[in-house]
């Protein structure tokens, strides 16, 4: 660019950044009036414009450069063209509005303590700025409002390596707002974070399949509107190298990386702002680091599907709806693992029910108890209930199983359900279950909709302890039941009611695997108990016994 087209540049127009001033604090009412000055970046005056040097005296106050430079002051527009260098920020700096013309220049500190530019930048159309200058150790630039032209962009130099991390924070301004692409490079951690309210990017966010940290300090917000992926990389949820406890919303379609992680404080919360923005096959891992465990993740009416939900070396965490509008989280993970969540599961705030999904093929333990009220349903894969003490599934409304397994791992983690529906070749595991006597604590119906098929109810999963189950009778039904591993004087199972149609001795039941039960129930007065039969007819209890009891029902009728 030649000196006579620096001189005949008009300088960045005053309009849209008054406002910015009066909101930021910048100057006192007077400075409002006062008229900018453009200054151009000038590291050798007798050269004119452009290089590499520390903010401060490099500015010259004509394009072609002079001999005295100067300061930029809080109302001047900086301009940065001629030849792209390092800007080197050694303490935090203030300008009406930055402008660069070339690509290329990149804004580093001059040691490890956050430094800001406040004011808005605009790029040039096809012009690169970069945040970082290779660094290893932790880095943090704060710029405002970045804008820019036709093929413009914004680069994260994400050098950082350890527990350390390149940082671009949206610092300055009254929700600031990115809205050119960011594009991180290097092989070490990267992040995306904000310092104030209302922060958005809502240009796209490519990664460079390291961990990329994406995060709000206290009280702070930033929402990402526009895709962002980083390969088969860790998205972690976190304002620094470690801790943050604002709120990310993602709101963009087609988001794709490898894990997530979520590394806030308690009160940071990881928003779900369209359907399906976690990607399909992450796993959302709670507890990233042993110091920050209890996050919270928000649905907020959006359905989502995540791989599998765990936790790691810190427990807790939530994840809830708080929305009007119901919500569902699929877990979907198609391989053979199996992981355990010991946070909560919850409806929050706002009436809309969360619902639970299963599907694929590996397990998802939960071992807490949960307060969601919208269905439970596992379509493949399995679901394993291994809270202690209290339900994990206490309020769901209803249970269907239509592949897969429900099992139940510890005493009473389900109970006051409408119903429970098996599905063919579905499997309702009783495990260590131990309802009890009360019928209020029971597990409403027992629907099989299994279309000529059969539904499997196992007793022996944990072994030989004692398991009451308790149902509140047998609904619509069209295909049969396969009881298995149940051991003679342990095993109860409660019926409150039986249609006319449901027949134990013929099409209904069968019973595989175990030595009979000590006792089946049902309300009325019919009770069947073991006969002193010969071992082999108790063993496979069979259709001496049932033809026993319906002989005896239908001589003594209500009463046995």
């Amino acid at each position: 660019m030649s000196k006579s087209t620096h001189l005949n540049r008009r300088p960045p127009s005053w309009n849209g950044y008054a406002t910015a001033i009066v909101f930021t604090g910048w100057m006192g009412l007077s400075a409002i009036s006062a008229a900018a000055a453009s200054r151009w970046w000038d590291t050798d005056p007798a050269a004119g414009v452009g290089g590499s040097a520390t903010w401060g005296t490099t500015f010259s106050t004509v394009a072609a450069g002079n001999l005295a430079l100067t300061t930029a002051a809080a109302a001047d527009d900086t301009i940065f063209e001629g030849t792209p260098g390092t800007i080197t920020l050694n303490g935090n700096q203030t300008a009406n509005s930055l402008t660069f013309n070339t690509t290329g220049y990149k804004i580093t500190g001059n040691n490890t303590n956050a430094r800001t530019i406040t004011g808005p930048t605009t790029l040039a159309a096809a012009v690169n700025l970069t945040v970082g200058n290779g660094e290893t150790t932790d880095l943090s630039i704060g710029l405002g409002n970045v804008s820019g032209g036709a093929g413009s962009s914004l680069t994260i130099s994400g050098s950082a390596t350890g527990g350390a991390v390149t940082r671009f924070n949206l610092s300055t301004g009254t929700a600031p707002a990115v809205s050119v692409p960011i594009v991180v490079t290097g092989s070490g951690f990267a992040n995306i974070a904000s310092g104030t309210a209302g922060a958005v990017v809502s240009g796209s966010v490519t990664g460079n399949g390291a961990r990329l940290n994406l995060g709000a300090t206290s009280g702070n917000a930033i929402t990402f509107a526009q895709k962002i992926e980083n390969g088969a990389g860790t998205v972690r949820i976190s304002a620094g190298s470690s801790g943050g406890a604002g709120v990310v919303t993602l709101s963009g379609a087609g988001n794709a990386w490898g894990a997530t992680e979520l590394n806030n404080a308690a009160s940071g919360i990881l928003r779900v702002g369209a359907a399906n923005a976690l990607p399909t096959a992450t796993t959302l891992t709670f507890g990233a680091t042993a110091t920050n465990g209890n996050s919270i993740v928000e649905l907020a009416g959006f359905d989502a599907t995540v791989g599998q939900l765990t936790n790691g070396p810190q427990s807790g965490g939530i994840l809830r709806n708080t929305s009007a509008t119901a919500a569902k989280l699929t877990i979907s993970g198609s391989d053979t693992s199996a992981a355990a969540f010991n946070g909560s599961l919850q409806d929050g705030v706002g009436g809309g029910a969360l619902r639970i999904q299963r599907s694929g093929t590996g397990t998802t333990i939960l071992t807490a108890s949960n307060i969601f009220t919208g269905s439970t349903s596992v379509t493949g894969g399995k679901l394993t209930l291994a809270a202690s003490g209290t339900p994990a599934l206490a309020n769901t409304s209803a249970v269907s199983v239509t592949a897969g397994t429900l099992l139940l791992g510890a005493s009473d983690q389900i109970n006051n359900l409408a119903s429970v529906t098996l599905g063919n070749a579905a499997t309702f595991d009783v495990g260590g279950f131990s309802e009890g006597s009360s019928a209020a604590d029971g597990l409403g119906s027992l629907i099989l909709s299994t279309s000529g098929g059969t539904a499997n109810l196992d007793f022996g999963v944990l072994g030989t302890g004692a398991s009451n189950l308790r149902f509140g009778g047998v609904g619509a039904h069209d295909g049969k039941l396969s009881i298995t591993d149940y051991d003679l004087g342990t095993d109860h199972l409660y019926f409150a009611g039986l249609p006319s149609s449901f027949d134990f001795t013929q099409s209904n039941v069968s019973f595989n695997g175990g030595t009979g039960f000590s006792t089946i129930s049902f309300t009325g007065g019919f009770e069947l108990l073991p006969v002193p039969e010969p071992t082999t007819i108790l063993g496979a209890f069979g259709l001496v016994a049932f033809v026993v009891f319906r002989e005896r029902r239908r001589l003594v009728g209500s009463k046995v």
